[in-house]
């Protein structure tokens, strides 16, 4: 497996200390690093694949990639362009198209993206530094856990800011390296998610990406999936925590007793915990590209 090294993608520092060794469960049982920036305090995996290499750590079934479960409908177009970068197979172009927008993608090539374009959707394949559309083409932009997973961050977020309408809006969510969940959780967090995620976000982190970028913060907050939602996402996460733990104990009887019991444990002090501002389990941004200012 071949990786490379990166500097901090946030201030391009050098200098940084591993802070957290985890293991890729979902795809090739390797371990990663995950390292802060002595700078900035920035966290992000390193070393790291190529960007020619992670279509490979995604495999057939990536979640993304399944057809979307919502039907498209014929209507015009009334809202504008809306561009959902990491549009996977198309879930959510599905439902802004059905609102009104006319609406384009972008994502690694593979079975998500021949979905997406089954549908008559304009996929564009992801590049590394750049956004294949023209200046000021969109009214809204949407990247919904995208920026974690991109091997350039700078160059894309300025591209991002580039092919945004002034006042035009871009809604970020992405894990929060600095929540609750992730504190309890520690290396076996099921958002590291190594090595597709290869920056690790915290709430000031994420400001000054956008704010070094020319965007004006319109909201950031933080929020957490609830224990006993409809579909049970937190457990079914959990479940992903503890294959990791299973596979921390060697897959032995024992570790699967141990991995389970711990899995108990945190579910309980997760679901006992007085969740506090900026320590939930996502970021959600809305950006504004102010009118008349250029990005610096």
């Amino acid at each position: 497996m071949n990786l490379e090294t990166t500097r901090c993608p946030l201030c391009g520092e050098n200098q940084h200390e591993k802070v957290i060794k985890a293991c890729d469960i979902v795809c090739s049982l390797e371990y990663f690093h995950i390292v802060r920036c002595n700078l900035c305090g920035f966290k992000y995996t390193n070393p790291r694949p190529p960007f020619e290499g992670l279509a490979a750590f995604y495999g057939e079934n990536y979640y993304s990639y399944r057809s979307p479960s919502v039907n498209l409908k014929k209507g015009p177009v009334t809202r504008g362009r809306f561009l959902d970068f990491g549009c996977g197979a198309g879930e959510y172009l599905v439902q802004m198209h059905n609102q009104g927008w006319e609406c384009f993608g972008v994502d690694i090539p593979g079975p998500g993206v021949e979905r997406a374009r089954e549908l008559g959707f304009v996929v564009k394949d992801a590049q590394q530094k750049r956004v294949d559309y023209k200046d000021e083409f969109f009214d809204q932009i949407r990247a919904n856990q995208v920026l974690e997973h991109l091997s350039d961050l700078q160059s894309i977020v300025a591209e991002l800011y580039r092919c945004l309408k002034k006042e035009g809006t871009l809604e970020i969510t992405v894990p929060n390296i600095e929540s609750f969940d992730a504190r309890i959780w520690n290396n076996h967090w099921r958002h590291l998610d190594l090595p597709r995620h290869l920056n690790h976000f915290s709430p000031q982190s994420l400001e000054r990406l956008f704010e070094m970028n020319g965007f004006k913060i319109k909201t950031l907050f933080t929020y957490s999936t609830p224990l006993f939602e409809r579909n049970l996402h937190y457990l079914k996460g959990c479940f992903t925590s503890w294959k990791s733990l299973k596979h921390h104990y060697r897959n032995s009887l024992s570790g699967s007793l141990k991995a389970s019991w711990q899995v108990f444990e945190k579910i309980i002090h997760y679901a006992r915990h007085p969740h506090q501002p900026m320590e939930g389990q996502m970021i959600a941004v809305y950006a504004e590209k102010q009118s008349g200012k250029k990005r610096p």
